[in-house]
């Protein structure tokens, strides 16, 4: 027949297998510690201090079950919010109550560019979204010493589209949004050349704009200059190396996002929140995805036709 100490003995051996269980110094191991101690002092177990260290047990078994019933039903909670999808109805509803402005940098030449221009304008169409488009020239960013500016030659590849863009917007933005969509097009999609001048009149043609924009424009030397204050401004402003740009209200400036190809429906808008989050983070500068040689792949299948079109040598400036 067991005696008092020996059910202590078992008392004890079994608080202490539930610390073992349970983790590092838990409720159940400071139990632990008192018998111990006790018997430590007294050399046997006394059957009140047993009951007592009994009640003390059980009340520290109910508690530690009571804690992970609480922590499992806290996980199952997250795992559920960070599962489940956005609803992306009610994000869209509050998107639309206050209207947005962006300005977004772009030079025709770039196939960057255009791939994000096509998810920009999906995000137009699902939110009140209101784009201002300015101009960015490669050729000058990445023109090399004793080279002319593009300004100074007679025709350039993206800089006289960008002057006709500049005409027209003048006109209306709508016109400069058309003319960028469909000459970027052209390059980027059909293999053909905006800055000839038998395409662009094709191309201005089938956007309805006015008849005489690729002579007006080009003869107004003015345009020169609604190109380079914009160019200039992405340089200085906002330390601009390429496009695309996006500049927020809030005045910050984020260089993307390059996406090859752009991403539509549910994706284009966890873009979108993606990248305004992004804009209100201060002291964050960059997030990269390394492109794998199979992604380089991809995107030159996508850029095929612009990599055929194109009469100019890529020059590329580090990013600062």
């Amino acid at each position: 027949m067991p005696t008092l100490r020996t059910l202590g003995g078992e008392r004890v051996a079994a608080v202490a297998r539930l610390g073992q269980r349970v983790g590092s110094k838990t409720d159940a191991d400071f139990v632990f510690d008192d018998v111990e101690d006790n018997r430590a002092k007294s050399g046997l177990v006394d059957r009140v201090d047993i009951v007592n260290q009994l009640r003390a047990f059980v009340a520290q078994i109910a508690r530690v079950a009571e804690f992970r019933r609480a922590l499992h039903d806290s996980n199952l909670a997250f795992a559920s919010r960070t599962s489940s999808p956005p609803d992306y109805a009610e994000f869209v509803a509050t998107a639309q109550e206050k209207p947005i402005k962006i300005d977004f940098f772009f030079d025709i030449m770039c196939p960057y560019a255009y791939q994000t221009s096509l998810w920009i304008r999906e995000i137009r169409e699902k939110l009140n979204l209101e784009i201002n488009w300015r101009f960015f020239s490669l050729e000058e960013i990445n023109r090399e010493e004793g080279k002319k500016h593009p300004w100074e030659r007679e025709l350039a590849y993206g800089w006289t589209p960008l002057r006709i863009a500049a005409w027209l917007r003048r006109i209306d933005q709508d016109l400069c949004d058309d003319w960028y969509l469909a000459a970027a097009k052209a390059l980027h999609e059909d293999g053909l050349r905006p800055y000839e001048e038998s395409t662009a009149r094709e191309l201005l043609a089938a956007i309805s704009a006015p008849a005489e924009t690729w002579d007006e424009a080009l003869a107004d030397q003015t345009t020169h200059d609604d190109v380079r204050k914009d160019h200039d401004e992405s340089v200085n402003k906002y330390a601009a190396f390429g496009v695309p740009l996006i500049v927020f209200e809030n005045g910050r400036s984020v260089f993307g996002p390059v996406v090859v190809p752009p991403p539509r429906g549910d994706d284009a808008l966890k873009l979108w929140r993606l990248l305004v989050d992004y804009s209100e983070i201060a002291g964050l500068y960059e997030i990269k995805t390394p492109k794998t040689k199979q992604d380089l792949e991809n995107i030159a299948e996508t850029f095929a036709s612009y990599l055929q079109a194109r009469e100019w040598r890529t020059v590329q400036t580090p990013a600062p």
